[in-house]
């Protein structure tokens, strides 16, 4: 009965894998990335696929000026899968992570 259960995962594994899928690597045409000893930083990437990533961090007092929080910002640039070329701006701050990009629909003012 074990050989049965055993040979029946098997054959579930093996019908569930991808079939014919292949991955090409992406390569990473431009790197740079700083930080300080403060925990603030800053990264830019480029990739051979259209992709950019800008991203940064730095530090900021909190309201009662006893510690410091990190707040980041950033954006992506990428090609949607119709090719229009899709830019994101971001921030996460003590007013959350805020996204704006003309792709994103916007409220109503009504």
């Amino acid at each position: 009965m074990k050989i049965v259960l055993v040979l029946a995962a098997l054959v579930a594994v093996s019908v569930a894998a991808p079939q014919g899928f292949v991955s090409t690597p992406i390569p990473v045409l431009q790197f740079d990335e700083s930080r300080d000893e403060f925990g603030q930083f800053a990264l830019t990437y480029r990739t051979g696929n259209g992709i950019t990533v800008t991203r940064e961090g730095s530090l900021k007092p909190t309201a009662d000026g006893k510690d410091h929080v990190l707040i980041q910002s950033g954006s992506q640039t990428y090609e949607s899968p119709n090719g229009e070329k899709i830019t994101e701006t971001w921030t996460a701050d003590e007013n959350g992570y805020i996204v704006e990009g003309d792709h994103i629909p916007k409220a109503s003012s009504a």
